[in-house]
């Protein structure tokens, strides 16, 4: 399966969250998003671990999804001098009308 082209999703959902004490050991990556500002963006939600979602689709979708594909288990992604923990979630072709986003 190594001869396989990475699968892009056309939407990708994302929630996220500002970093925590108990993020002390994360591995930080730089989120190369310069189209989402994670300290602005997104819809704030109540949830007990993410604060704001937002899906995202197109050239975006395709952008966070190459920098998932490197992300270890374990991160939390740098934008402009803040941390954030992250989690993605691929939206299918047959739920994009289905998904729930705010």
């Amino acid at each position: 399966m190594g001869d396989l082209e990475p699968w892009t999703p056309p939407a990708l959902l994302a929630w996220w969250r500002p970093e925590l004490p108990a993020d002390w050991n994360a591995t930080i990556v730089p989120w190369p998003a310069a189209t989402i500002d994670l300290a602005t963006v997104g819809d704030a939600v109540e949830h007990p671990v993410w604060n704001r979602v937002r899906a995202v689709d197109g050239d975006q979708a395709a952008e966070v999804a190459l920098l998932a594909r490197s992300l270890p288990i374990d991160h939390l992604v740098e934008q402009g001098g803040r941390r954030f923990g992250l989690v993605l979630r691929p939206i299918h072709e047959d739920e994009i009308d289905a998904v729930a986003c705010p």
